[in-house]
């Protein structure tokens, strides 16, 4: 009896072994925007998230394509072409106040990372008046802000001249004088000031206007009604990758080195900064505050008319990145982590 079980088992087990696994889905594809080329330590985690596999996890191909600037990945996106783009908070705000079928569906770093790098005989933000703004594109991040920085000092954007540079540009513009002033990320920033020494930073953006909205990921409505499970999956992925830079500061550094082109040792205390800003969110990076700060911003410079401005409900669907925290949890109730 027993040998009878046991030969019984075996060609069970060699039945089992000649039929046809079952049919494994096919990845889902999805495109995404990014506004700068190559990515600065800031924007890594979809591309970290890609790396460490936790995309192909999600059951997602991610194929990362880039422009020059956040208005740029915006058109794409406005335009059909992808499925998300990473912007800056203010373009995706006017343009839904303009009727775009767009919403905001998370931020990966929703702080204001950028620093002012200035010329040296730039003592104060009054000392702006006359000089030469650089700038990325205009109505982009580095335009909004420099104007921001603008008006903190009393000016007016007539009172200087905005010259456009590319995100790579920042630096030698700022060495050669090209441009008397630079809105940089913080590696940028303590990489011109290790060529030119005379340059400074002025302003830190990120304590000057802690409610401001800095990066978010934007998709059009059609795309939230057709894959909204796609869309969890995705920004599953890159809620994990910004928790894993948060733990682990040398494996990120050297993939941040390859990624962005900068040393470890400039990476290194650009890291630093943003970990004590607690730039990265950890959760769903979209605070009722930061939008709407941005939304009332741009009703009082002009670019959204009081009678059209977005509700907050209006501008974000937090559809997915609630399902994301449903399945991963909330890393903190406390509301210094976004």
């Amino acid at each position: 009896m027993r040998r009878l079980t046991r030969v019984s088992l075996v060609a069970l087990a060699l039945l089992a072994a000649a039929l046809p696994l079952p049919a494994q889905s096919p990845p889902k594809r999805l495109t995404l925007a990014m506004p700068v080329t190559p990515p600065n330590l800031v924007h890594i985690p979809p591309y970290l998230a890609k790396d460490l596999g936790y995309f192909k996890e999600e059951g997602l191909q991610v194929d990362i394509i880039s422009f020059e600037g956040g208005v740029g990945s915006l058109r794409v996106l406005l335009a059909g072409q992808v499925d998300v783009a990473m912007t800056s908070g203010d373009p995706p705000l006017v343009a839904r106040a303009r009727g775009a079928p767009i919403r905001l569906i998370y931020s990966s770093a929703p702080r204001l990372e950028a620093v002012l790098t200035v010329q040296g005989d730039i003592k104060s933000l009054k000392d702006l008046r006359g000089r030469k703004i650089g700038i990325q594109e205009p109505n982009g991040f580095a335009d909004i802000f420099s104007r921001r920085a603008l008006v903190l000092a009393g000016l007016k954007p007539t009172d200087a001249q905005f010259i456009s540079t590319s995100t790579a540009g920042r630096v030698p513009a700022l060495i050669t004088g090209q441009v008397d002033t630079g809105v940089m990320h913080v590696e940028q920033a303590i990489r011109a000031i290790k060529r030119k020494p005379s340059l400074h930073t002025l302003l830190n953006f990120w304590e000057a206007f802690p409610d401001a909205l800095y990066q978010v990921y934007v998709v059009r409505e059609d795309t939230l009604k057709k894959d909204p499970e796609a869309l969890t999956a995705f920004v599953r992925a890159v809620i994990r990758a910004t928790r894993f830079i948060y733990r682990n500061k040398s494996q990120t550094l050297d993939f941040a080195a390859e990624a962005t082109g900068y040393t470890r040792e400039e990476l290194g205390p650009a890291y630093d900064a943003l970990v004590k800003g607690r730039v990265w969110a950890v959760n769903d990076g979209l605070p009722r505050r930061m939008v709407e700060f941005n939304i009332e911003n741009q009703v009082r410079v002009g670019n959204i008319p009081a009678d059209r401005k977005p509700s907050y409900e209006d501008a974000v669907d937090l559809g997915p990145a609630s399902a994301a925290l449903k399945a991963l949890g909330r890393w903190t109730d406390d509301p210094n982590w976004l």
